[in-house]
């Protein structure tokens, strides 16, 4: 019997993961490893990553269950969860909440360097960004997680990598329907200087390669063209660097402004929850003795995967 190959995408967003499964018969691996889809997928073995794709449906499927149930349910499920984690964890989760926002968005253009990745990841934590948008138009975005320091777990995550449409179309669209303002961090003549950047309004903020910058499509989609201030020969900066400078700006203005930037309490219920669980040794089994005690409704677990 051939062996057989799985190309795996997960793409992660808000309270949900949504995988793109492709199966390939082993003559068929070269082929895929030449084609477009090599940028966006892994080709690796089915039954090395079978309990890795049953872990994450279980554990998503898990966490959107939870995530439905009524309000109550779910303040008595943290305090619950509570008592196994410690004591420095709670207080680390407490105050993080408190400086955690969702008026500033993240929208990170075709950034590949694993690196950068990681390091703007790790910014966006520290200025209590919650949502980060990653349009993967030509390239995977990849995680340093020596750089990272485990950011990424602490964040939400939306990509967009669908090879049938524009990536970034997609993103900045539902940005704007959501009631976002896009703001596009670029080099242009005549752009507003980031200390002029208004932030009465939600804000979605754009950052591209350093060597291409964002897209056109991207420029023409913003509601604004934005620049930092620079007075060096070289009139550029690392897109890490570049991320950090503009949310110092920018949360620092939040703070000072009459502008209700945190989070609502549901959301901070959910986000609460979703960290305790990533925290907990033994989550899942502990949420489901809960449900159980509880006599609340228990999450439909997957039939597994097979090679038939």
């Amino acid at each position: 019997m051939r062996s057989i190959y799985i190309l795996v995408r997960w793409s992660a967003g808000e309270n949900r993961i949504s995988g793109q499964v492709a199966v390939h018969p082993q003559g068929a691996a070269n082929a895929a490893r030449r084609s477009r889809v090599r940028s966006n997928f892994q080709i690796t073995p089915f039954y090395a990553v079978r309990q890795e794709i049953q872990f994450r449906y279980n554990s998503i499927h898990m966490l959107a269950h939870i995530l439905s149930l009524p309000e109550a349910e779910k303040k008595t499920l943290v305090e619950f969860l509570r008592q196994f984690v410690t004591e420095n964890r709670w207080t680390t989760i407490d105050q993080s909440l408190a400086g955690r926002t969702r008026h500033l968005t993240v929208v990170l253009e075709n950034i590949y360097q694993p690196h950068n990745a990681s390091a703007v990841l790790r910014t966006c934590d520290c200025f209590g960004i919650q949502d980060v948008h990653i349009i993967e138009a030509a390239h995977e975005y990849r995680v340093n997680k020596e750089v990272a320091l485990g950011a990424a777990q602490w964040l939400t995550l939306h990509r967009y990598g669908d090879d049938r449409v524009d990536n970034t179309v997609t993103c900045l669209t539902r940005l704007k329907q959501a009631g976002y303002e896009v703001a596009a961090m670029t080099l242009r003549e005549d752009s507003l200087p980031l200390p002029d950047l208004a932030v009465d309004r939600p804000l979605a903020l754009c950052f591209g390669t350093e060597e291409e910058g964002l897209s056109r499509t991207a420029h023409a989609l913003a509601d604004h063209a934005v620049t930092i201030p620079m007075a060096g020969f070289t009139q550029s900066l690392n897109v890490s660097v570049s991320v950090g400078i503009v949310l110092y700006t920018l949360t620092r203005a939040l703070r000072t402004q009459a502008v209700d930037w945190q989070l609502p309490p549901t959301a901070r219920t959910d986000l609460t929850l979703t960290w305790l669980i990533g925290s907990a040794t033994g989550a899942e089994s502990l949420v489901r003795h809960f449900l159980r005690d509880r006599q609340l409704p228990l999450p439909e677990e997957s039939g597994g995967l097979s090679e038939s």
